[in-house]
């Protein structure tokens, strides 16, 4: 759910809907939490369930299921082939776990790329700077949403925020990466476990 919520946040109005949503998901009801998130993530095609007809949305993403929902958020696709050690060809993301690693957007450990590890919000987040530090600069910058093709666009930089959320400054970085006005190798986003230490460093203490 919380995956469906910031993808949502940063392409909602970008990726065009696909489908529609007729009450999909038996474990997810109207006024559940995250609602409309998951509606949309379903009509464009990120989620699409279990076999059973449920979203599970309090369960944690594994690194499998968000290969699958990052090739199709951001429409990715690759001529290369990667071979990661623990992922069979029949395994049902495979071709998924392939174009993350064929496009280095994962590169794995030690030749495995661990399909059923679960994926925290940071890691996530890494994942989606990648692709947007890999693609970004090939696309066009607009500040209106498009209709069909790559999302990976720029958006409209706000001079003046107030941050609340991790998903709220997830959109910001990511708008500062593709902003010209930016340069990405001095952007340092600083989480609450190690900001200590950064000041530390730059104190001299």
């Amino acid at each position: 759910a919380e995956a469906s919520k910031i993808l949502y946040k940063l392409f909602n109005g970008i990726i065009p809907p696909e489908r529609t949503y007729s009450n999909n998901f038996k474990d997810v009801s109207s006024k559940a939490q995250f609602s409309e998130e998951i509606k949309w993530a379903y009509e464009s095609k990120i989620f699409d369930g279990d076999s059973n007809g449920n979203f599970n949305p309090n369960q944690t993403l594994t690194r499998a299921q968000m290969a699958k929902v990052l090739v199709n958020a951001f429409l990715l696709d690759t001529k290369g082939t990667a071979s990661f050690k623990d992922v069979p060809k029949n395994h049902w993301a495979s071709e998924y776990i392939n174009i993350l690693g064929a496009e280095g957007i994962s590169v794995g450990s030690n030749g495995n790329f661990m399909p059923e590890q679960k994926v925290t919000l940071n890691q996530l987040s890494t994942f989606i700077e990648r692709i947007i530090s890999k693609y970004s600069p090939q696309q066009p910058e607009v500040t209106t949403p498009v209709t069909g093709g790559n999302p990976l666009v720029a958006q409209p930089e706000e001079k003046k925020l107030e941050l609340k959320t991790m998903d709220e400054v997830l959109a910001l970085g990511i708008a500062m990466y593709e902003s010209s006005e930016f340069d990405p190798e001095m952007i340092e986003v600083l989480t609450k476990e190690n900001v200590y230490d950064t000041l530390r460093k730059f104190s001299g203490s």
